[in-house]
């Protein structure tokens, strides 16, 4: 029986037996799943580690091709996020991503810091939680290789001007010279390219319209869902929000 220490967040958990879960935690290796013994019972000790969005640092035992959780030191909880439903719904969408992207790979340290800085900015700032998602969310799809080109034309490299059109097919903004996409409203442009651009801990500085936030989230959240073959049921939510 082999001994691992690891740090690694907490993305999902599911019952197991009469007092067990089952958690999916993501490291800098990618996706693990572990038995966590007991938790389900009103004193177990390890209650919290087995809550979505415990960061820690976990101890785990293996037992042939199974993982057992035996311990965990707590790094961060991100509790700010239980405080308002629009945070938590903008860092579930943020673990949601996590879990439907692939197990392991080179993109797993990447996507692990790109959501622990976005879980940090909904729990402890006041950035608007839709900006930050937006801005996860292209830095995520940046990691997994299918980030969007906002800037020059992804189709002829020149300059974008004021009318501008995203092309599925070219994964990014095109100019009105370049036939194919559809046109996308300055406000949606305008927001995409200041959420992509903005270092995460100045998002709280970042005021944008409500109508330019909302396009760009929705045009996001699309594309990483045609990408990862399933929604985001989270920001899905978030979205109703916004109008």
């Amino acid at each position: 029986m082999d001994g691992i220490r690891l740090n690694a967040l907490v993305i999902g958990a599911r019952a197991a037996g009469e007092a067990d879960k089952i958690l999916t935690l993501f490291s800098v290796s990618g996706k693990l799943s572990a038995k966590i013994r007991g938790v389900r019972k009103a004193a177990a000790k390890l209650k919290f580690a087995a809550q979505p969005f415990c960061f820690g640092e976990f101890m785990l035992s293996r037992r042939g091709s199974s993982h057992v959780v035996t311990g965990c030191t707590p790094i961060e909880l991100f509790s700010g996020l239980l405080t308002d439903p629009d945070r938590y719904y903008a860092g579930s969408a943020v673990i949601e991503l996590l879990g439907a992207a692939e197990g392991g790979g080179e993109n797993a340290p990447v996507l692990l810091v790109a959501a622990l800085r976005a879980l940090e900015s909904l729990s402890m700032t006041d950035a608007q939680p839709q900006t930050v998602l937006c801005a996860f969310l292209l830095r995520a799809l940046s990691a997994l290789g299918y980030g969007i080109s906002i800037e020059p034309c992804a189709r002829c490299g020149g300059m974008l001007p004021a009318k501008v059109y995203f092309s599925p097919e070219e994964g990014g903004f095109c100019c009105g010279l370049c036939p194919g996409g559809s046109e996308v409203p300055r406000a949606v442009y305008d927001a995409l390219r200041l959420a992509g651009a903005a270092p995460h801990d100045r998002l709280d500085r970042l005021k944008l319209s409500t109508a330019g936030l909302s396009g760009a989230l929705k045009l996001v959240c699309g594309r990483a869902a045609q990408l990862l073959g399933t929604p985001l049921k989270s920001a899905e939510q978030l979205l109703k929000e916004l109008p």
